[in-house]
């Protein structure tokens, strides 16, 4: 069997998924297997999580791959620090943390 790694994927969703913020949780699946999801400007809830990884036009996708492949292990891990950041309510930690506070109560 052979096996292709692609380094890049751009998570196009449906427009109402766009407006609700909904990510798709197979993103954080291909991101566990090495690739680089790029975010359409049109996803406007996770900007800040996928900060340089943005597209706003089709050119963009092609300076991004060639520009940014040789460092994608460093951008995963950028995204993967930014969601401790700025969404902390993505971990698991965080999740068990609020049940126990709410069973406390």
């Amino acid at each position: 069997m052979t096996y292709f790694i692609i380094p890049f994927t751009i998570l196009i969703d449906s427009k109402r998924n766009y407006e609700i913020g909904h990510l798709n949780p197979w993103t954080f699946y291909i991101m566990e297997n090495g690739c680089v999801p790029i975010l359409p400007l049109e996803h406007r809830f996770f900007g800040n999580m996928f900060h340089k990884l943005t597209v706003e036009n089709v050119e963009d996708v092609d300076w991004i791959i060639r520009g940014l492949a040789k460092v994608k292990w460093t951008l995963l891990e950028d995204i993967y620090n930014n969601i401790k950041t700025l969404y902390p309510e993505f971990l698991i930690d965080n999740v068990t943390e609020v049940i126990k506070n709410c069973l406390v109560r």
